[in-house]
């Protein structure tokens, strides 16, 4: 299709806080001190809140060794500073006593058009339920399901994909993909449960960035998207995990 100028990666790797005797959120105001502690012991992440979580957000990302590190140095620095305030990072895609969703979201970038963004949006959708089936990590507790999260659609926050027309659909947010341009050159991966490690967080992501650097690349598409297809296969992905079967091409 076109070849991209620079890739890039980013991520919002969503975080369970835990207050250590009880096991239940360690609230608001312990998060913030706990993210404002992060913040001035590594004031070049972007370590933040979103609805009762932990957020680690890393900027722009050139290469799959300042990802890998910095991820790994943001997760480090937040639990041992939660640690010593009492409080347990825990990185899993679902609290189940409060019905509280937490993501491992992934960008790729940097798209200059939005046609583009549309294709791309188009050619993830086959490969969308694969992903995941390999990121899933919140298992509900009758073991029905290996992402409840997905099961949940995390709470509207990421929706099954629809197919796009570059003429006639406008991107909508919250989708298992979700295109962000052009507030952002990027297009997000949003079906991903919080990994437990962010060995795994940064592993992800480089499968992402991958695969949406080739599928923007090829002349000719592998699979066709098939929405019938699709919704299938991502409910095998949520509900077996990587033990999940697919059907391409019927």
């Amino acid at each position: 299709m076109n070849s991209i100028r620079e890739i890039t990666a980013g991520i919002d790797w969503e975080i369970l806080v835990h207050d250590a005797n009880t096991g239940y959120s360690a609230g608001e105001k312990r998060i913030n001190e706990l993210i404002e502690l992060s913040r001035k012991k590594t004031p070049d992440l972007e370590i933040g809140e979103d609805l009762d979580l932990l957020e680690v957000r890393l900027g722009v990302l050139y290469s799959y060794e300042e990802l890998l590190e910095k991820v790994v140095r943001a997760f480090n620095t937040c639990r041992q500073i939660a640690s010593s305030h009492n409080m347990v990072l825990v990185p899993i895609g679902f609290r189940e006593v409060d019905n509280n969703p937490a993501g491992g979201h992934m960008h790729f970038g940097s798209l200059e058009k939005h046609e583009h963004c549309v294709e791309l949006y188009n050619r993830l959708m086959p490969f969308v339920p694969a992903i995941i089936s390999i990121a899933s990590s919140s298992p509900s507790l009758d073991r029905r399901y290996r992402s409840t999260r997905i099961k949940h659609n995390a709470g509207y926050c990421s929706q099954p994909m629809s197919g796009m027309n570059i003429e006639e659909t406008l991107p909508h947010w919250g989708s298992d993909v979700c295109i962000k341009y052009p507030d952002k050159s990027t297009i997000e991966f949003r079906a991903s449960d919080s990994q437990p490690l962010p060995e795994l967080m940064a592993e992800l992501t480089a499968l992402y960035t991958g695969l949406s650097t080739k599928l923007l690349q090829l002349r000719k598409i592998p699979y066709k998207p098939n929405l019938i297809e699709y919704g299938l296969n991502r409910m095998n992905a949520v509900r077996f995990g990587m033990r999940a079967t697919f059907r391409i091409n019927n």
